[in-house]
């Protein structure tokens, strides 16, 4: 037994260190203070037009004047980050804390597959170099081309929630894990 303390979350972000929720639940908690929720169809900050989005980062099939529901924004998120974590599951070939897969999927939901997919943040990961992998996440801060302040923040975010330990023993796995390391 040893007397240390318990890592405590910084002041703001009680997201972290969620304890008994799995990474999807961790991640659909997350993302909406990243992204906000809008009922009405909003052009990309980046390109001040496409793609549309509406309620709390959905593209799919957005036009403008677009509006919709609460209950239509809740599953617009829980499809969203479905296919993000299907994505996950597919480019990353290790087990990942809940912390760890929230954090990737929400970057994946936020700028799209390449994230994990052909990127240094996969190549990291599945070389079991899990900071390396949630280091290589500062690499998606860009919107046009441009340096976004948004995209800033909410990447000092997902490395902090990647990084962070977690007490629930619980690891996501690919479904084509097998292996060990």
């Amino acid at each position: 037994m040893t007397d240390q303390a318990a890592p405590v979350a910084p002041r703001g972000k009680g997201w972290l260190g969620l304890v008994g929720v799995g990474a999807i639940g961790i991640a659909v908690l997350f993302t909406p203070r990243q992204e906000g929720t809008l009922h009405r169809a909003y052009p990309d900050p980046a390109t001040h037009g496409e793609p549309w989005t509406i309620c709390t980062g959905h593209t799919r099939n957005v036009k403008p004047g677009d509006t919709a529901s609460d209950a239509q924004c809740k599953a617009y998120l829980a499809e969203d980050m479905q296919v993000a974590a299907a994505t996950v599951a597919r480019c990353i070939h290790v087990p990942l804390n809940v912390n760890q897969a929230a954090a990737l999927y929400d970057a994946t939901f936020n700028e799209g597959p390449q994230v994990v997919c052909g990127s240094r943040v996969q190549a990291a990961a599945n070389a079991y170099t899990y900071p390396g992998m949630c280091a290589n996440l500062a690499r998606f801060i860009y919107g046009n081309h441009r340096v976004m302040p948004g995209l800033v923040n909410r990447r000092v975010d997902n490395i902090e929630l990647c990084s962070w330990p977690t007490s629930n023993p619980q690891l996501v796995y690919p479904a084509h894990w097998s292996a060990k390391p």
